[in-house]
């Protein structure tokens, strides 16, 4: 029976991909694997833990040779509606591997952890709560990246964090997580170093066009 339901949740991500006009071709054959890797362990335990750090190394590797905004999302939300458990540690590896894409990973993956637990049956808190882990993760990633990037400035370090906030806040399914992502966003970007980037209640706005160093 264990087995039975790590499988169908596989193909659950997938449904949802092909169902979101997402191609499947652009998810290599060892995300494809890493996913089953930690479908087979039992949730939380040790085993679990390594098996998703292991799924976000993979996904490092197979986000930043994607070569598009397009495929590095599909990736992102392949191994997300798969392994939501996994998705703030998963988007903090794809961010920092590949910063050019990080406004489709952190709109994919805000996007994919919403409606992967909400498939699933999660309560509206624990969602809400996934949410917010997810936007900080790519908050405190692209400040990260920005931060080491050279000539980066305070106003470049607190564009990246908007720019973060502002794909958090474009995913589909975030609609009814605003508050939870932007304070989540304003409490990252601050322990990060960064201003905050959106004051409470700002709606969803579209992608910042500012040129800075993550995109």
């Amino acid at each position: 029976m264990k087995n039975n339901t790590k499988i169908s949740s596989l193909f659950l991500a997938l449904a949802l991909m092909a169902s979101s006009g997402l191609a499947l071709a652009a998810v290599p054959p060892a995300v494809t694997a890493a996913i089953a890797a930690v479908q087979a362990t039992v949730p939380g335990s040790p085993e679990a833990v390594a098996a998703e750090q292991a799924l976000a190394n993979v996904i490092a590797t197979a986000v930043a040779a994607s070569g598009s905004t397009t495929a590095a999302a599909e990736i992102v939300t392949a191994a997300i509606t798969a392994v939501p458990s996994a998705a703030a540690a998963i988007t903090t590896a794809a961010v920092t591997a590949a910063p050019q894409f990080t406004t489709a990973i952190t709109t994919a993956a805000v996007n994919s952890v919403v409606t992967a637990l909400a498939a699933s049956g999660a309560a509206d808190t624990a969602i809400s709560a996934a949410a917010a882990n997810v936007t900080s993760a790519a908050v405190k990633a692209a400040v990260a990246v920005e931060t080491a990037a050279p000539g980066a400035t305070a106003a470049s370090i607190a564009a990246a964090a908007a720019l973060v906030t502002n794909a958090a806040l474009a995913a589909p399914a975030a609609a009814n997580y605003v508050a939870a992502i932007v304070v989540a966003a304003n409490t990252a970007a601050t322990a990060a170093g960064a201003a905050a980037p959106a004051p409470a209640g700002t709606p969803p706005t579209t992608n910042s066009t500012t040129p800075i160093s993550v995109a």
